[in-house]
């Protein structure tokens, strides 16, 4: 090979890096001082976003107790990112203080008391990016895993007219939130948990890990029995099962309730499955969070179901 062509080919190599680097977007910190606190969150920004007109929708993806925002980006093995190019969303990862959320002293017993209500973070956060960015804040879209899912529910009913869809992953409603959210309607819901959780027990009960206890959970029923009361959902529903990926060792029942006021209900059982994202990485030892499913990928069941209230 000459001189010129290795010069050739590089030059190539170096303006096709740079376009699909420009194709995907960007990942920025986002900064901010709330209740004498230093706050940040992490915000995807779709690539291209010329190409979408007016106010768009936003992601919001939780992490649990002990995470950070940096790790859920590479929990989902950046599929949002590559949804959100595609539909013009953007996708914020919310940062907890001392990696805990906090909920409130009436919601104590949900979480380790860190001394923060998370809500005023939330509040100062949406009320940024809306500021900054070409973001509807009407139209809010809310999931998480584990206590991530638990400010999901959190959030979902505190700012209900905002909130446009949730779905919790490895987490059913916790007892503490039947009150709060008692009043919302019209809400949709997709739930995905593992049955065989052994940290967040699918039959309801303490939620549980290396010994401490972080709160009551109710059922998977009846999380899901609850909201379709909610949204006025009949007993009608249709079942399907999933079982794609053979060495898996988990299956998947999916149940849809449609014939509800407005807003469906939807229900993933994962088989065998664990306390884990559906597709995503083994984030902690299988013999502390059980298995990962392989049969779907939650990143886009996910944001199918929400892209319907877009």
């Amino acid at each position: 090979m000459t001189n010129t062509m290795k010069v050739v080919i590089m030059v190539l190599s170096l303006i096709t890096g740079t376009v699909a680097f420009a194709a995907q977007g960007s990942l920025k910190t986002i900064e901010f001082v709330i209740d004498q606190r230093e706050r940040n969150a992490l915000l995807y920004i779709p690539a291209n976003r010329s190409r979408f007109k007016g106010d768009r929708p936003l992601v919001l993806m939780i992490h649990g107790s002990g995470g950070a925002a940096r790790g859920m980006p590479s929990l989902t093995r950046f599929r949002f990112h590559t949804l959100a190019n595609h539909d013009g969303a953007y996708v914020v990862y919310p940062n907890a203080y001392k990696k805990m959320w906090g909920f409130g002293e009436a919601f104590a017993d949900t979480a380790r008391d860190t001394g923060v209500n998370d809500e005023t973070y939330f509040k100062a956060l949406l009320n940024k990016l809306a500021e900054d960015y070409p973001i509807d804040r009407n139209k809010l879209f809310i999931t998480g895993i584990s206590q991530g899912g638990s400010m999901s529910y959190f959030l979902a009913c505190r700012f209900p007219g905002q909130v446009k869809a949730l779905a919790p992953v490895a987490m059913s409603l916790p007892k503490a939130f039947k009150e709060l959210c008692a009043d919302v309607k019209d809400m949709p819901l997709l739930l995905m948990n593992g049955d065989a959780d052994p940290v967040v027990p699918y039959r309801g009960g303490k939620v549980t890990f290396l010994g401490r206890k972080y709160g009551s959970v109710l059922s998977t029923s009846e999380t899901v029995s609850f909201w379709r009361k909610l949204n006025g959902c009949t007993k009608d529903v249709e079942t399907d099962s999933l079982n794609r990926a053979l060495n898996d060792k988990t299956w998947v029942e999916r149940k849809v309730w449609r014939n509800c006021h407005r807003a469906p209900v939807v229900l993933y059982r994962i088989k065998k499955g664990g306390h884990a994202w559906p597709g995503g990485r083994q984030y902690l030892p299988k013999a502390l969070v059980g298995r990962v499913s392989r049969e779907i990928d939650a990143a886009d069941e996910i944001w199918r179901f929400f892209r319907l209230f877009f």
